[in-house]
């Protein structure tokens, strides 16, 4: 395999031609609050709202989040890997719910010090027939409680997160941006 750019534009094209143009924007952060180790191995991150059919959207947190961080779910997409494949990898690892792809939202890229950081965020809206009631399924993820909310609740969700206390504050805001995204993108 290939090691690819952390953005393809004729990657961002095919998954634009199939799922809608997104959105594209930049957001300027003091650090990029992500493990060294991780953005080393990745080439950047999906983040996925799972939309069931009365409009319900899940959140997760993880054991190792603070208590009561819930954010919507994701993961890296590593260098010889396609978007679309880290996606349904990811929903896979975390969810195990069938989901379908309805959107393209978002490309998030971050300056960080006045540089551009060579990891995007590529953020997705899924449809699912489904009741979200999601289990983890890959106990590495380390996914204790999923939450599922109405698409108001991203600004809460968002407001939360920028709350986060000490060390967790620049994670908690870096977070937040894709949560504002997606509420911008639903009209909330």
């Amino acid at each position: 395999m290939s090691i690819l750019r952390p953005i393809e534009p004729d990657e961002v094209a095919g998954l634009a031609r199939r799922y809608g143009d997104p959105l594209r924007a930049v957001h300027a952060l003091p650090v990029l609050p992500l493990v060294p180790a991780k953005r080393v191995k990745r080439r950047g991150e999906v983040v996925f709202v799972i939309r069931d059919r009365s409009g319900g959207i899940l959140l997760h947190t993880k054991s190792w989040y603070p208590p009561g961080a819930f954010r919507l779910p994701g993961g890296g997409i590593d260098w010889d890997e396609p978007v679309a494949h880290a996606l349904m990898r990811e929903i896979g690892e975390e969810t195990a719910l069938d989901a379908q792809v309805a959107r393209f939202i978002a490309l998030l890229e971050y300056d960080v010090a006045g540089q551009r950081a060579a990891f995007p965020t590529y953020v997705f809206l899924l449809d699912t027939a489904d009741v979200l009631a999601a289990r983890p399924q890959d106990p590495a993820e380390r996914i204790s409680a999923f939450r599922r909310i109405d698409a108001a609740g991203l600004r809460a969700a968002a407001r939360d997160l920028r709350a986060l206390p000490g060390d967790w504050r620049g994670w908690g805001e870096f977070r937040a941006l894709a949560h504002d995204c997606v509420a911008d993108a639903l009209g909330v």
